[in-house]
This record gives C-alpha cells, sequence and structure tokens, in this order.
C-alpha cells in the first residue's frame, strides 16, 4: 500500500477520526490555566476595535499620497479612467480597478503602481529637509 505524499490533502469524515482517550482527556484537563504566558501579547487599546459607518462600510484610512494624486487630477479635470489610460502606457500590467478602488481608499496598491500614478500626475516627493531649506533660505554647502 503507497503511502500518500507529503503536503497532499487528506480529508475524513467526522465518523472516521478516532475518539480521544480517557488518559488524554485527563491530561488535558491536568494543565492549569495559569501556565500560558500572556506578557508578550501586546494590549489592544480602547477603542481600538474599526467601526462602520451606517451603510455598514469600513472607514478609510488616511493616506496623503491618495490625497495629492487626487488633488492633482482635479486640477487637471481629469477622470480615473484618464488617469488609468495614460499610467497603462507606462505600466501595464496595472488594473483599472487597482487605480479605481486605490482612489476610493478601499485597497492599498504597491510601490510601482504608486510611483507610475505620481508620474503621471506630475507629482515627485521631496524630503522635508528640502522644503525647510526652501521657505527659509538656507543652503547646505
Amino acid at each position: 500500500m503507497a503511502k500518500p505524499s507529503a503536503g497532499k490533502i487528506v480529508r475524513k469524515k467526522a465518523g472516521q477520526i478516532p475518539a480521544t482517550s480517557p488518559e488524554e482527556l485527563a491530561r488535558m484537563l491536568a494543565i492549569p490555566d495559569e501556565s500560558i504566558d500572556l506578557t508578550d501579547i501586546p494590549e489592544q487599546p480602547a477603542g481600538g476595535r474599526l467601526t462602520r459607518d451606517e451603510a455598514g462600510r469600513l472607514p478609510v484610512r488616511p493616506s496623503f499620497l491618495r490625497d495629492a494624486i487626487a488633488a492633482a487630477m482635479a486640477e487637471r479635470n481629469m477622470s480615473t479612467y484618464a488617469l488609468w489610460k495614460e499610467a497603462k502606457a507606462t505600466c501595464p500590467t496595472i488594473s483599472e480597478t487597482a487605480v479605481g478602488e486605490f482612489l476610493k481608499g478601499k485597497r492599498q496598491i504597491g510601490l510601482a503602481y504608486l510611483e507610475t500614478l505620481m508620474t503621471v500626475t506630475g507629482l515627485t516627493v521631496v524630503p522635508k529637509s528640502a522644503l525647510s531649506q526652501k521657505s527659509t533660505g538656507k543652503t547646505v554647502g
């Protein structure tokens, strides 16, 4: 008789699983509850649970990059479809659904897609130090 290969799914009905022996039950009941160390599990902050709105939707996570892309789209009077069409020219794997759901806050996207959307909308990332030097007139060097 051949042995089942490793990783193969074995299906059994409840009646095929042997009952737990009285010795095994006694052993499990003898384990005190206090022996479980919970100190490495962080406490959840009060009110840390997400709450849904009246329609049952989860709240949108704030994202300054998503907000910047949406603002740049508004300045250019660009639709989500137009953004996707331009992005697809440089990143053929980006889907229209991914762009739309990202802009609605329902989905996160990877760095490659984010960089593509930023390039299409003309956005760049600038370090805060460069902004503070520009506003104060200071130069480095």
